[in-house]
């Protein structure tokens, strides 16, 4: 489970970076949603706690920045 999520969140971050803001927007969706949708505690597994947090605040990152320059 943690590695797919990882996985989806890894290729939204390369989508980032590409310039591909609505690409990396639904992969990092797509990892939220795997983790929400799993059913698992996710605040007390020790591994997929700190991915969740890694995502949110990556997404919260990217749509402000993505603010700033106009393209939120």
């Amino acid at each position: 489970m943690a590695r797919q999520v990882e996985a989806t969140f890894v290729a939204g971050e390369k989508e980032y970076k590409d310039g591909h803001l609505s690409a990396a927007r639904q992969q990092f969706d797509r990892s939220l949603d795997l983790l929400l949708e799993s059913g698992m505690d996710i605040q007390g597994d020790a591994r997929l706690s700190p991915l969740f947090e890694k995502i949110v605040s990556t997404v919260h990152s990217a749509e402000l920045i993505a603010f700033r320059e106009g393209d939120g």
